[in-house]
């Protein structure tokens, strides 16, 4: 009887170690990201925190390159039956896979695991981020917007003030501003410093279209079917931006020229960039900088903004445990914000503007300066083409900055391309 009481024991704790070893068994899930800068090595760092505080979840990221390029892979993995169990995906590419059924949409569910709901963000980020057609698809990892990079040391030579509060606000102070820093250094006639670099082309679509929309209007009709750049307010946009080359001669005509570099070594005292760009600007050598908002061209103040988000890709067949373990870690970011708002990018969270570090903290003045935009943010219209519709805008303001079409020419072109696209597009 004792022998087999004792072998019943042994049976028992051998069952129970093969359950808890069975229990315990990690999972492991497949993270893309597009974080191809320094981006990429935070996120990197805080995925290898992760994965040490979870003995029961293995985290792989693997970073792709930046673009359409990693946009197609993951959307040939999702038909190829391979896709990773959590991406990154920009808001404005949400109807790309929405519309073709290629991310899960995010039930009420999968929000309690995640413990979050729309009170913790900026209401612009929550309504607009991740969203398509009333349905979620992405939970806001951070929110982004454009600001000016200004030299503070060529600021100052200038007479101009580099506080906070002195900075350029509308469109004719931030011209003034720029006016007063062009320089010829050597008196030959010839501009040696600009107020202002050429900023990348897409980075100048984002200006125009916030142009737009600081006018009360937009550069696409309500039912999204139509283009309508040409309008006073369009005119007025796109005017602004020829008028910093060919009328107030305050920017380089130069736009091939890398605005990044031309920034840093002092060949223009400003640049537009995004929130990003922080991490360059802390890298430069010998830079002294702040950052100040994109200027307000019209009287509504409304500010471009967009964001990464985490989206769960449809997998061949659908693993619930794994699925879990990547909500586990979705949360898990999102509750270390800070650490990736230190990448250069606005929280998504609003408990992360009243902790001390972000408020106080003078690395994070960029952060915190566009961080303000979340209140009067607006984000891109979710349209399935926009890749192609915004490949015209950029086009479009190449060629009017380039003098080789009339600004109302160029809206024109615009307006007749886009509504070809929409019209394919839908």
């Amino acid at each position: 009887m004792r022998k087999s009481l004792a072998a019943a024991a042994v049976i028992l704790v051998l069952l129970l170690a093969l359950s808890s070893g069975i229990g315990a068994a990690k999972v492991t899930i497949d993270f893309w990201t597009l974080f191809t800068g320094p981006d990429g090595r935070v996120m990197g760092e805080l995925v290898e925190q992760f994965n040490q505080e979870h003995s029961d979840i293995e985290v792989v990221m693997q970073i792709l390159p930046w673009g359409e390029p990693y946009y197609s892979r993951l959307a040939t993995s999702v038909v190829s039956g391979e896709a990773p169990q959590v991406a990154i995906c920009h808001d404005y590419m949400i109807p790309r896979f929405a519309s073709t059924n290629s991310v899960l949409p995010i039930n009420e569910s999968m929000l309690e695991v995640l413990e979050m709901g729309e009170d913790m963000f900026y209401e612009a980020v929550w309504h607009n981020s991740g969203s398509y057609e009333g349905v979620r698809y992405g939970i806001p990892l951070d929110f982004h917007g454009f600001g000016v990079y200004y030299n503070v040391d060529l600021l100052h030579e200038a007479g101009l003030s580099s506080e906070a509060d002195a900075l350029p606000v509308t469109g004719d102070d931030f011209v003034a501003a720029l006016q007063k820093m062009t320089k010829d250094l050597d008196g030959d006639g010839t501009i040696d410093r600009w107020g202002i670099i050429a900023p990348l082309d897409w980075f100048r679509a984002w200006s125009l279209w916030a142009g737009v929309w600081q006018n009360g209007e937009d550069f696409l009709s309500e039912d999204r079917t139509r283009s309508t750049w040409n309008t006073d307010v369009g005119r007025k946009a796109l005017q602004f931006q020829v008028d910093l080359i060919h009328k107030h001669r305050v920017m380089s005509p130069e736009l091939s020229v890398n605005p990044f570099l031309a920034y840093y070594q002092g060949q223009a005292a400003t640049m537009i960039s995004g929130v990003w760009e922080v991490l360059g600007a802390e890298a430069a050598e010998g830079l002294n900088y702040t950052v100040g908002n994109h200027p307000l061209i019209g009287p509504e103040k409304v500010y471009a903004i967009g964001s990464h988000t985490f989206v769960l890709p449809v997998q061949a067949s659908r693993d619930a445990e794994k699925e879990r373990a990547a909500l586990t870690f979705i949360k898990w970011i999102l509750d270390h914000n800070l650490e990736w708002v230190k990448a250069g990018q606005c929280p998504a969270r609003l408990d992360v503007l009243r902790i001390d570090e972000f408020r106080n903290a003078p690395y994070l003045l960029p952060q915190r300066t566009i961080a303000e935009q979340g209140a009067f943010g607006r984000y891109l219209p979710k349209i399935i083409p926009w890749s192609r519709v915004q490949e015209r805008i950029v086009s479009g303001i190449e060629a009017a900055l380039l003098g080789k079409k009339t600004v109302e020419q160029t809206l024109i072109d615009m307006d007749r391309e886009i509504d070809a696209i929409l019209i394919r597009g839908r």
